[in-house]
């Protein structure tokens, strides 16, 4: 399965297939968004400003979803 999803745009692609407007309010803050390749993934950090410079945390390689990630995915399985 392809996987991506972005919640700042409150949407999910699976398999090249789009879900908008879906409430992912609780995946963690940081997150900008998530690739899943079939069997490992990455995740993307969001870009933080402190007042002076904008840091962002390097890219995380997974080997499995997160809960927050597996949670998403089941958003889409009950449309």
């Amino acid at each position: 399965m392809r996987l991506t999803i972005i919640p700042s745009d409150s949407t999910i692609y699976v398999d090249s297939v789009v879900h908008s407007d879906l409430d992912l309010s609780f995946i963690p803050t940081d997150i900008h968004a998530l690739q899943w390749y079939d069997s490992y993934g990455e995740i993307e950090f969001a870009s933080v400003f402190d007042g002076t410079k904008t840091t962002k945390q390097a890219n995380e390689i997974i080997q499995a979803l997160p809960d927050w990630a597996q949670q998403a995915a089941a958003l889409v399985e009950t449309e």
